[in-house]
């Protein structure tokens, strides 16, 4: 009995040890946590200088992917980066400027608190269009939200969103299990009568 009682109090007293131990690296790892945390800028936007997005602009103008997605991504995401998207389109190419097109399209008749007309909206759906043949997946993925969605100036089609989907899979059950988490992910939009654009 008494062996048993000295076995519980040992057992306790390793299990207070490792909560003690448990408890203090905890604290231990929060104060580095909280020391380094102070130091890294966490913010995805980057300032940059006029000289810098100065370069940045001559560099895309040169046909710098980099100094592009650069620009779009971190310094000017707004209406002021549409003709560079569509230089960099029309120019060179560039998968990634025809979804940017498209975005920035639809944001500068947003900024301007005007609904988009049908030509316009058709003229960036066709830089999505092209985008996607270049392989460009951000095109390929809002062209099957919109053909499964449907918006005024674009009919609901579930074939061809099912096309655009499924078009870089070539297993059956993959693109099965792709089709019908789309479906599910995009069902409460249909019934809600949304409009995708």
């Amino acid at each position: 009995m008494k062996k048993c009682i000295k076995k519980n109090m040992v057992m306790k007293i390793i299990q207070s040890k490792n909560i003690k131990l448990l408890i203090a690296f905890s604290f231990f790892y929060f104060l580095v946590y909280l020391s380094f945390a102070q130091q890294i800028d966490w913010s995805l936007t980057h300032k940059y200088s006029e000289k810098d997005l100065k370069n940045m602009e001559k560099r895309i103008i040169d046909g710098d992917t980099l100094a592009f997605f650069n620009y779009i991504f971190y310094a000017k995401h707004s209406t002021e980066s549409l003709p560079y998207a569509l230089y960099m389109a029309n120019k060179f190419n560039y998968p990634l400027s025809y979804y940017y097109v498209y975005e920035l399209s639809l944001l500068t008749f947003q900024k301007c608190g005007i609904i988009i007309d049908s030509t316009s909206y058709l003229f960036a759906f066709s830089y999505l269009l092209k985008g996607s043949e270049l392989g460009c997946i951000p095109c390929t993925e809002n062209i099957a939200e919109i053909y499964y969605i449907g918006n005024r100036y674009i009919e609901r089609d579930t074939l061809k969103a099912k096309k655009y989907l499924t078009k870089d899979t070539n297993d059956e059950i993959i693109k099965s299990k792709q089709w019908n988490s789309f479906k599910e992910l995009y069902q409460k939009s249909i019934q809600r009568k949304d409009e995708r654009f």
